[in-house]
């Protein structure tokens, strides 16, 4: 999870649909397309990119709450594999708000040893919380559909990962500009797994070109 700067602007349908209670949507054109745009088509959560099943995700479940419902800064681009594991009564309002926040200040993200580890950095219940999500999304295999497609986000992660080694190794080789500009464009918050590899950077302080880049 990395910070998001989402449109300070609601969509106008959100007010409109608002005003029709419980029978209005969410989920218009003018919704889905900024919400898309905002979070460069990734899901918030596992940071697949390019996503097959999105859904607009509350990050404060409404339960029938229009001003939750229609809240414009409550509303998230999710997968649907995230926004199903979320969906428990222990994440209610305990997930950090990475549109206000940097979520990168209180959990690390790494892929070590073919594992995912996601550790929080300080003892607050949003921190912990997120961290928790983080690591379920995945590692969670407590249904058939989960094993699948928490199986799909790791692999996916995987990938992403030795293709950025892969540069890394070539810009240590041949250190150009374009190699150095392949690396930064990989480090970038709108990159898939984003978290992920900034997170290898800060690890490594070898790397003390890339250090401004993904610095807290």
């Amino acid at each position: 999870m990395v910070k998001c700067d989402k449109s300070p602007i609601a969509p106008a349908s959100l007010e409109m649909e608002k005003a029709k209670g419980n029978s209005g949507s969410y989920r218009n054109d003018d919704v889905v397309k900024q919400l898309k745009t905002d979070f460069h088509d990734k899901c918030y959560i596992c940071e697949l990119k390019g996503l097959q099943d999105p859904e607009i995700e509350h990050l404060i479940p409404h339960k029938g709450n229009l001003d939750l419902k229609f809240d414009w800064n409550n509303l998230f681009w999710s997968c649907g594999h995230c926004n199903s594991i979320k969906n428990k009564r222990k994440y209610d309002g305990k997930i950090i708000n990475c549109c206000q926040e940097d979520p990168e200040k209180h959990i690390k993200c790494e892929y070590k040893d073919r594992e995912v580890c996601i550790t929080a950095l300080d003892k607050e219940p949003t921190s912990q919380s997120t961290a928790e999500l983080i690591y379920e999304v995945f590692n969670l295999k407590n249904t058939g559909m989960r094993i699948n497609k928490s199986e799909y986000r790791f692999k996916a992660l995987q990938k992403e990962m030795n293709i950025f080694y892969n540069e890394l190794q070539n810009y240590e080789e041949h250190k150009t500009l374009m190699n150095k500009r392949r690396v930064m464009v990989r480090l970038k918050r709108d990159a898939a797994f984003a978290a992920f590899k900034r997170t290898y950077i800060r690890n490594n302080t070898k790397y003390a070109e890339f250090q401004d880049a993904v610095s807290l």
